[in-house]
């Protein structure tokens, strides 16, 4: 037990506070104003608190699974608690043990503070807290015993800002699963001494001020802590007590968990949809699937009347019911839950029916269900919902394949090319409704497509059904005017197609045309033999001779000249 002196400046209301056989007077204030009653009280100055809960400043000595640190320089009076030892730091951690988790409200370590409330009503909870992560920003609070749904499931999305307040409940609208502002509170049922209770939810929380604020606008103004010792009001209301409810359902592919330490971290960097993986998904035709729907006002304070949960299953042509919740009962193809009066629910007290159905037929199975209600409902976009199931049949599926058969003549640039799409199926079921694809490269042109054929550079073609053990046989004949090589692919599918699309592909070379000398007109008798230079050998011979008969008057002349000059 660490006292300090009085922090606030206000009315103060003395309680004791037994520990052991011994009472000490601890102090809380009370602030009055024209828009707010506010009690505020010091974490420390609890009356009972369970060991794991661990008084904290700055003396205190380093704790070996703490591994955050001291956080005593911002807490007010430098004093708080925090939940030791801090086993679940991150996302990837074990759950324990220790147990680092309870989304039970109450069954976590507590601490509880015995405060004079002066007034009854309803008091909206503020913590002052120290988050660093998704794994330590999550706590209950209650009264004299009892852990409302109003009271569960406190959520600080505050990781990095320091001692922080907050005063909202994880997946009550705003802000993805931090939830709206002051959606948690207490109903003190009449003036006088109650215990106000905090319950863990995870490990390693850090509390520093608890601060209770009861409304006296009228719910003109909206009054929350502001810094670590003001209360800021401003003007705006809250949803009130309207006659309009919000009723929402989910439907989520069972998820066995063996225990309440589920995967809950808040973590507010990741999807806040709240959809899950598990949400659909494939399953054999003789595969039992177990779904939920889970049923949940989402008004912070209308009850909803006459709700009735319908879930529409096509059961007996569709779908075959193993077990249900044991309040739904089976109307016609559906399955029916009657649910009565349904209060505004939190997180811990939604209404959850478990199903396990048997697919009585393959393909795309849509579960639909939908809620129902007296009152008005004011979003009722929320009141369907549809869990897309694939169920397969391996006695129904094909096994197909693709080939791409290249040309076995040599191409050459101008002609045309045939290529041949080769589509088989192993069975053990017929390939209906089969379709082949072809890709080819921008300078590769269609010349001819055979019929069910489209496109250009990306063909595609209907090829029907494909019975087991047969192929089917596609030939295109493409062109192009540049030499070169040229890839092209193929992919195949069928509608029942089992594994993985098949895919093929080739390399087409295309050659230039083979050069070729001219030919004399004259004596060219379409002879397809290599041409071997004998004809026009007669006029090379006169050529010869020519030449030889020039070369002896050259010399004959050169003879004469020289002998008439030396006879001179």
């Amino acid at each position: 037990m660490v006292l300090h002196p009085a922090k606030l400046t206000g009315i103060s209301v003395l309680f004791m506070l037994g520990l052991g056989s011994s009472h000490v007077q601890a102090e809380a204030e009370v602030r009055t104003d024209t828009d707010y009653i506010a009690i505020v009280i010091e974490a420390e100055d609890y009356s009972t608190r369970e060991d794991r809960w661990i008084l904290t400043d700055a003396t205190t000595p380093a704790q070996e699974q703490d591994p955050d640190g001291n956080h005593s320089d911002g807490a007010v009076g430098g004093v708080y608690l925090e939940l030791l030892p801090d086993v679940r730091v991150t996302h990837e951690d074990e759950f324990g043990p220790p147990t680092a988790i309870w989304n039970v409200p109450g069954t976590g370590p507590r601490a509880e503070y015995p405060i004079n409330f002066p007034e009854a009503g309803r008091y909206y909870v503020h913590i002052r807290a120290f988050s660093t992560g998704t794994e330590d920003n999550g706590i209950h609070v209650g009264l004299n015993g009892d852990f409302p749904a109003s009271g569960a499931r406190m959520q600080f999305c505050t990781a990095g800002q320091g001692w922080s307040w907050s005063g909202r409940q994880r997946d009550s609208g705003g802000m993805g699963p931090c939830g709206a502002q002051k959606t948690i509170w207490i109903t003190v049922e009449e003036p006088g001494e109650h215990t106000f209770m905090i319950s863990a939810r995870e490990d390693g929380f850090e509390i520093d001020r608890i601060m209770m604020i009861k409304d006296l606008s009228d719910n003109t103004r909206i009054c929350k802590p502001n810094n670590a010792d003001n209360i800021n009001c401003v003007n705006g209301s809250l949803e009130n007590v309207d006659d309009v409810v919000d009723m929402a359902v989910e439907l989520e592919r069972h998820v066995d968990t063996e225990s309440d330490s589920e995967d809950d971290t808040g973590d507010e960097s990741g999807d806040e949809s709240g959809e899950s993986d598990e949400s659909s998904g494939t399953i054999e035709i003789d595969q039992p699937l177990e779904f939920i729907a889970v049923v949940r006002n989402r008004d912070g304070y209308d009850t909803a009347a006459d709700v009735v949960l319908n879930m529409d299953l096509g059961l007996g042509s569709v779908w075959q019911l193993l077990d249900s919740d044991q309040s739904c009962a089976q109307e016609g193809e559906s399955l029916v839950c009657n649910l009565g009066n349904v209060t505004p629910s939190g997180p811990e007290d939604e209404q959850v029916f478990s199903v396990q159905l048997m697919a009585l037929q393959s393909g795309q199975l849509d579960i639909q269900a939908n809620i129902t209600t007296s009152s008005i409902d004011g979003s009722q976009a929320n009141d369907s919902a549809t869990l897309p199931i694939n169920v397969t049949d391996a006695s129904t599926l094909s096994e197909i394949t693709a080939q791409l058969i290249a040309p076995t003549d040599t191409w050459v640039v101008g002609d045309g090319a045939t290529l041949t799409l080769q589509v088989g199926n192993s069975g053990p079921a017929d390939a209906s409704d089969t379709q082949v694809t072809l890709v080819l490269p921008g300078r590769v042109m269609i010349a001819s497509l055979p019929e069910g054929c489209s496109g250009t550079q990306t063909i595609t073609c209907d090829v029907g059904t494909v019975a087991v053990g047969d192929t089917a046989d596609l030939q295109l004949a493409v062109t192009t005017s540049l030499p070169g090589l040229y890839s092209a692919s193929m992919s195949a599918s069928a509608a029942n197609m089992n594994g993985e699309v098949p895919t093929d592909s080739t390399i087409l070379t295309a050659n230039a045309p083979a050069a070729s000398g001219p030919t004399d007109p004259d004596t060219d008798t379409g002879s397809t033999e290599p041409d071997t230079g004998d004809s026009g050998s007669g006029a090379g011979t006169y050529w010869l001779l020519a030449l030889l008969s020039l070369t002896l008057l050259m010399q004959l002349y050169t003879t004469r000249s020289t002998a008439d000059a030396r006879s001179q």
